[in-house]
């Protein structure tokens, strides 16, 4: 190899050198300013005021980082797990909608508890709501209808303490019973969780299914566990 030869192969190296370094500096970059725009941004939140209004365009993001900042008062439902349908989120307070019904939750992946029934395992008939579909995806309720009894549904509270509940039945019901079913208790049960969804996916044109699954359950255990 002569001179020249040489000089070129040299010269080609330093290219391809302050290539790979600028490159490496330039992912670098980019990879800080990713960081820095996501570190930066705000943390979702869940609103603990309670929901009298019911939207046809809830919310459909992922909630699992709202939850994990999600405070209530210490005696107050702050999430609910069943794990046989896979449902792990937070419980929203909710009230009367402008249609004189329970509201449903802002997001399509939260539960909502009644306010105006008993918190759940106090003596009494707590009530709570939630979802089946979304635009875009499937809700939290959307498998309440495979529960069996004897399937377990844990709340956590206000202050990480926990009770559960074990399923007595599920059953399904059409929309001029549902008042009545809703209050309904079951025989020597003082501490009852009841739980009510959409009977059906609902079609785009209705928006809404004319059944609604109910699914009642009584206290069986309790305890702490913080998650």
């Amino acid at each position: 190899m002569n001179v020249r030869d040489t000089r070129r192969s040299r010269r080609w190296l330093y290219i391809g050198a302050l290539v790979i370094v600028t490159g490496v500096v330039a992912g670098t970059t980019y990879g800080l300013l990713v960081w820095q725009r996501e570190a930066n941004k705000p943390i979702p939140v869940i609103s603990s005021q309670t929901v009298r209004h019911t939207t046809d365009t809830p919310d459909e993001t992922n909630q699992d980082l709202a939850c994990q900042h999600y405070q209530v008062a210490a005696e107050k439902p702050r999430k609910i797990r069943i794990s046989s349908i896979d449902v792990d989120t937070c419980v929203q307070p909710v009230g009367l909608d402008e249609n004189k019904v329970i509201a449903a939750p802002s997001s399509i992946h939260l539960v909502g508890w009644y306010v105006d029934s008993p918190s759940p395992g106090e003596d009494g008939n707590s009530i709570m709501n939630g979802r089946v579909v979304g635009q875009a995806s499937n809700a939290v309720f959307i498998d309440l209808k495979y529960l069996q009894a004897g399937n377990e549904i844990t709340i956590q509270y206000g202050d990480l303490s926990e009770k559960t509940f074990k399923v007595v039945e599920t059953k399904q019901y059409d929309l001029a019973e549902v008042p009545e079913e809703l209050s309904r208790r079951l025989d020597d049960a003082d501490t009852q969780l009841t739980l009510v969804t959409h009977g059906e996916v609902p079609n785009s044109a209705a928006k809404t299914s004319g059944q609604r699954v109910i699914v009642r359950a009584v206290l069986s255990t309790q305890g702490r566990q913080e998650y």
